[in-house]
This record gives structure tokens, sequence and C-alpha cells, in this order.
């Protein structure tokens, strides 16, 4: 569905995340939401998520998993939702099977991410 640009107001075909008008305007879902069979969790805001976040996504046990894993942010300047790995994890976070860099990955809608043997789906959208 296209979108119009919210600093030139210039109509975007909905596959193009940057307007074409040359004005830096982003389209970005407002908010990210990591699902598994387990669950959801919606992020609206920069947010960390860690073992306790993800207790509520999966029956599997998390001594793994550190207690602040993974960042999720929106960033516009960016393209969209950025995913960081947080340094201070004892795991590697992965998306779609590659390490994520603390310098963060763009998310996609679809995108997995991993930590040890948990895996959640991310839906990026305007749940």
């Amino acid at each position: 569905m296209p979108w119009k640009c919210s600093r030139c107001g210039m109509d975007n075909d909905d596959r193009d995340l940057r307007c074409g008008g040359g004005c830096g305007g982003v389209h970005a879902e407002t908010c990210c939401r990591l699902t598994t069979d387990h669950g959801s969790i919606t992020i609206h805001l920069p947010t960390r998520i860690g073992r306790h976040a993800l207790r509520r996504l999966t029956a599997e046990p998390l001594s793994t998993v550190s207690q602040q894993q993974f960042g999720i942010a929106l960033e516009p300047e960016s393209g969209g939702w950025v995913l960081r790995h947080l340094a201070t994890a004892a795991r590697v976070t992965r998306r779609n099977g590659e390490i994520v860099p603390v310098a963060g990955v763009l998310l996609q809608n679809g995108d997995q991410i991993t930590v040890d043997r948990i895996t959640v789906t991310v839906a990026l959208g305007n749940h």
C-alpha cells in the first residue's frame, strides 16, 4: 500500500523505505513484534531484550541467555528497526543465522533472531 511522506507529502511505493523526493523522509513501521509459538512481545520504544523478556516466549531453559542480550530500536536515520547485539552478552545473537554485530543490522519482516536454542520471528507493522 503506498505511503505519503510526512516531510514532503510525496506518494511513495510501499516497497520503498526512504522517500523518493530526496527529503530524507522514512517510512517505518510503528512497532516491532517478536513471536514464537508460545507468545509475543511488542516493542514501541528502544528496548533491551534478555532472559526475563524471552521467558515469556519459550518453554526452553534460559540459563545461557544474558540478562540483557540484544537491543532493538526504531532508527529512521538507519532506515527502520535496528537489532544490536549487546557487548556484555555471554552468547552471540544471530539474525537469519548470521552473527549480529554491536553496530547493528536493519530488521526486515520475517527475520529470525536466535540466541542459543531460542528463535523468535520478527514482524514489523502497525500492531
